[in-house]
């Protein structure tokens, strides 16, 4: 049975911020890659272009990747936050709902770093797709992001993302996820969390 990656949007008012960046900073002490997941991220750094798809044993390597991305401690407080168990009065509703990028078989982060390849996704802020901004630092990492994206011809980043997700030749919903969140954000004035899980 095939399986959807997610990875969730979430505006922050300055409340929520104080809220909720106790949970988020204890998901990040805690966050640690398996043996297997270090493994197979080190791979891609040496040979980003050819490590999964050259390899003979390709489906392994594909499947080892794409679950490297899902943090365990960060799918526990994904899980817990949306469940609403875990901040104490915190809803998910219209007013801080942003967006949530769905995809049957392929974690969107690893469809974006690996079209952004290690030098460019090492860019990218927070750990491994999940990410606690302040409003305070919404404008410069929206710059950052967007320097990120001018680095490579679009075409290009979504040929490479799509590639990793089987079953599609667009993944313009994934690329153009985050600046998309950070623009949001901006112009709303408040914060962003974001946080990549597998339902639950």
């Amino acid at each position: 049975m095939s399986i959807d990656y997610w990875w969730f949007f979430i505006h922050l008012s300055d409340d929520e911020e104080t809220k909720i960046l106790p949970f988020y900073q204890d998901a990040l002490q805690k966050a640690v890659l398996s043996d297997s997941s270090k493994d197979i991220l080190q791979q891609w750094r040496d040979n980003h272009e050819t490590f999964i798809f050259t390899n003979d044993d390709w489906v392994l390597f594909y499947n080892q990747f794409i679950s490297s991305f899902i943090v365990p401690s960060f799918q526990n407080f994904g899980e817990q936050l949306i469940s609403e168990k875990l901040v104490p009065g915190w809803q998910l509703n219209e007013n801080n709902y942003l967006d949530l990028i769905s995809v049957n078989r392929c974690s969107p982060i690893a469809a974006l770093f690996y079209a952004l390849k290690p030098e460019l996704a090492d860019r990218i802020p927070g750990f491994m797709g999940n990410m606690f901004i302040r409003q305070n630092e919404i404008k410069q990492t929206l710059k950052l992001v967007e320097e990120i994206f001018s680095k490579t011809d679009y075409q290009t980043l979504n040929f490479q993302a799509s590639s990793l997700i089987m079953g599609s030749d667009d993944a313009s919903d994934v690329l153009n996820a985050l600046p998309k969140a950070l623009a949001s954000a901006n112009e709303k004035g408040c914060g962003l969390l974001t946080f990549a899980t597998y339902p639950w």
